[in-house]
């Protein structure tokens, strides 16, 4: 405020002594001592009743006041397909099919705050994003890293957010999704699908960590989670480890029942004598029969 009439003044006050030096020469020096003393204690006052008025209005009129908007923005393969006022999103939600973005992110306006403009919330699904305040979710600022680094085929760029929050509880950060985005909006830089690159960043405890494209974090309450995401290789790895044992498994199935076969058609030893004595007993009943005639 106070700029503001220096920069309204200043001009007024240099004119007026131009116009006294040329009417009243040498008298300038007299009444400027005089009557400047006034003219910065008039200024001063007005000052101080602008900020009364301000703050008045921010209490009983804080419709009048500039409020920031949220946004609502679509993100798919790397690009800003779409940007919507919050207001205007709510309106399109139902319409919009999840799987045709990558992710949403929300964009909440943070007031009063030197360090942030916005705190960025990351949504898979639209049907998900509800309005919040930013007073709601201001205690998960717990957590904090720094030095985050993108490295690829030998070139690095520093992942800054600038004035914008990402460091929020439950976003996901870093995977392929959001890297396209970020490089593709802050260096205009592509990542393609068979980049072979490398994230890295110093966490809360001086830990120096480090991600490949396989893997993303998710942030937590004070601290962050690494999460892994299976690769080709060890998806078809398991795939033959798990056909393997299926097979083995078949295969002694398969030998138990032959076994429960062959025991099921053999005689046993009990069932042999058994059958051995049965014929002796015929035989000598054979013998009698013929002695007798």
């Amino acid at each position: 405020m106070f700029c503001l009439w220096a920069f309204i003044s200043v001009p007024i006050a240099i004119t007026i002594h131009s116009i006294i030096e040329i009417l009243y020469p040498g008298k300038i020096t007299e009444y400027g001592a005089y009557y400047g003393w006034y003219v910065l204690e008039f200024c001063s006052r007005v000052e101080m009743k602008a900020q009364e008025l301000y703050a008045f209005l921010k209490i009983y009129a804080p419709y009048l006041q500039y409020q920031p908007r949220s946004f609502i923005t679509l993100i798919r393969d790397g690009e800003e397909v779409e940007k919507y006022d919050f207001d205007d999103f709510m309106k399109l939600r139902e319409k919009i099919t999840p799987d045709t973005y990558d992710f949403f992110l929300y964009e909440l306006p943070i007031i009063d705050n030197e360090k942030y403009d916005y705190c960025i919330l990351r949504y898979k699904n639209p049907q998900d994003i509800l309005k919040i305040e930013y007073s709601a979710i201001v205690d998960d600022f717990k957590f904090n890293a720094m030095q985050f680094k993108f490295q690829n085929s030998g070139n690095k760029y520093p992942l800054t957010f600038n004035k914008n929050q990402f460091i929020v509880k439950n976003n996901i950060l870093f995977d392929m999704a959001f890297l396209k985005w970020y490089m593709n909006k802050y260096h205009t830089v592509i990542v393609d699908d068979k980049d072979d690159y490398m994230v890295s960043f110093m966490d809360q405890d001086m830990n120096y960590i480090e991600l490949t494209k396989n893997n993303y974090i998710i942030i937590k309450q004070k601290s962050y989670e690494i999460i892994t995401i299976p690769s080709i290789v060890d998806i078809y790895n398991e795939d033959i480890c798990t056909g393997a044992d299926e097979v083995s498994a078949d295969e002694v199935s398969a030998d138990e029942v032959s076994a429960d076969k062959v025991s099921a058609e053999e005689p046993s030893s009990e069932d042999l004598s058994e059958t051995e004595s049965d014929v002796s007993d015929m035989i000598e009943i054979n013998a009698e029969q013929e002695t007798v005639i």
